[in-house]
């Protein structure tokens, strides 16, 4: 028999303040765990993607040189001031009869959309060692990503340092005649192409950003191989036979 005056809800009870507080350490513990393990996966899939774009580069590239019997001056497209003066004129090089869609010159760790129409202001290459040589006369598209890249990334005023070069020992007197260069007909399958480094960690703490230790840069090799190689052999810039193009698969 129900007694009256009792509700239907008799016995029921809300969570404690120790059930809340251990469900809410419980979930803090599984974030902390899995936050990183979210982290790495991404860094993989970008990764992934800049090794495909690499790779796709380097199949064009055969075929441009099966083509024209020589390699591009460019991988994309460059723009350069003509002799006698006047505005900058794009020269296109692999895109767009070699490669179709644009997002393939581009990482997908680049600070700047595919959209963009901005060039890069100068352009220069690390070869002559402590002094960057410029390229007044030459720009890229500024989501080029594998022509050169923007050192360190997301910094103000970065320069666009030049990565595809076809003949890089040129451009600094004491290389002697390497073989592992693009400008020359019949380079070794292992010659580097071009090497991403917006997958670097870099330290900050100092007046010169340096990569740090474990950080990784992506290099393209002739052959379609894409190897990721630690950053410390990639920066600074050092005397050939340790040059940055000089490195070795290690296979």
């Amino acid at each position: 028999m129900r007694r009256a005056g009792l509700s239907g809800n008799y016995g029921r009870r809300g969570f404690t303040m120790v059930e809340l507080l251990t469900v809410i350490a419980i979930i803090a513990i599984l974030a902390g765990i899995l936050f990183p393990v979210f982290a790495t996966v991404r860094k993989n899939v970008h990764k992934a993607t800049c090794s495909s774009n690499m790779h796709d580069i380097a199949v064009a590239l055969k075929l441009y040189k099966d083509d024209h019997g020589a390699y591009p001056e460019a991988l994309c497209s460059l723009f350069a001031a003509p002799t006698g003066g006047g505005p900058s004129i794009e020269i296109f090089c692999l895109y767009p009869q070699y490669v179709k869609e644009k997002q393939i010159f581009r990482c997908p760790l680049s600070p700047f959309k595919i959209d963009s129409d901005q060039t890069t202001p100068q352009a220069v290459n690390p070869i002559a060692g402590d002094r960057f040589r410029q390229y007044p006369n030459r720009a890229y598209h500024v989501w080029d990503s594998y022509d050169g890249q923007f050192e360190p990334g997301n910094v103000p005023n970065a320069p666009y340092v030049v990565k595809y070069l076809r003949h890089w020992s040129g451009e600094k007197t004491g290389y002697g005649d390497i073989p592992r260069q693009l400008l020359y007909k019949n380079p070794p399958e292992d010659t580097v192409v071009t090497w991403c480094t917006y997958h670097r960690d870099w330290d900050r703490t100092g007046n010169q950003p340096q990569p740090q230790t474990g950080s990784i840069d992506l290099v393209l090799f002739l052959d379609g191989h894409v190897k990721s190689i630690p950053s410390n052999q990639m920066f600074p810039i050092t005397p050939a036979p340790n040059h940055s193009y000089q490195v070795s698969r290690g296979d």
